[in-house]
C-alpha cells in the first residue's frame, strides 16, 4: 500500500558493465552489478539488466544466491552456463535456483537478453490488469482509488 511512483531514465542515464572481451554491454536499469547501482530507486531488492552481446562475446553475471532469477531472450541466440541454448521462438526463458552465485553467457550470434532477479516475498500476490495486491479485496480498494483519483496522475509534459 505504498504511494504510486514513476521514475524516468534516459537510455544514456544508466549504468553499463562491459565484459572483458568488449563484446557484452550491460546496462543496469534497476539494482546493483559489480559495485556500481542504476538511477532508479526500488521499494524491494530487485535487479533489471538489459544485456547486449556481440556474437563470440563472453561474460559472468553476478547476483545475490537469495534472489529469485530469470533471463528472457529478445532476440539472437545465447548459450547460459554453457548448457543452456536459449533461441527464438524455441527456448527464449531460463529461470535459475537458488543455488549459485550468477551464470555466464556466450552470445552465439548477435543478441539482447532481458535478467531479472529478486528477493522472494513469500506473500500471496493477487493482479488484476496493472494491479498488484495481496488479495482480491486490496485489488478492488485499490481500483476504487485508482476510480476516484486518489492514486494520482501523470503531468503532460
Amino acid at each position: 500500500m505504498i504511494e504510486a511512483n514513476y521514475q524516468h531514465g534516459k537510455h544514456e542515464d544508466f549504468n553499463v558493465i562491459t565484459s572483458a572481451d568488449k563484446k557484452i554491454e550491460t546496462r543496469i536499469i534497476a539494482g546493483e552489478l559489480e559495485s556500481k547501482y542504476s538511477k532508479i530507486g526500488t521499494q524491494t531488492a530487485v535487479n533489471a539488466y538489459m544485456i547486449d552481446a556481440k556474437a563470440g562475446g563472453e561474460q559472468i553475471i553476478t547476483y545475490a544466491n537469495s534472489h529469485q532469477g530469470l533471463i528472457y531472450l529478445l532476440k539472437g541466440k545465447a548459450t547460459i552456463n554453457g548448457v543452456e541454448l536459449l533461441e527464438l521462438d524455441k527456448n527464449q526463458l531460463m529461470e535459475f535456483n537458488q543455488d549459485g552465485e550468477g551464470f555466464s553467457i556466450k552470445a552465439e550470434e548477435n543478441c539482447t537478453l532481458l535478467f531479472l532477479s529478486g528477493e522472494p516475498i513469500n506473500e500471496a500476490v493477487a493482479t488484476y490488469g496493472p494491479y498488484v495486491m495481496n488479495s482480491q479485496t486490496e485489488l478492488l480498494e485499490a481500483m476504487r482509488d485508482y476510480q476516484m483519483g486518489k492514486i494520482g496522475f501523470l503531468p503532460a509534459n
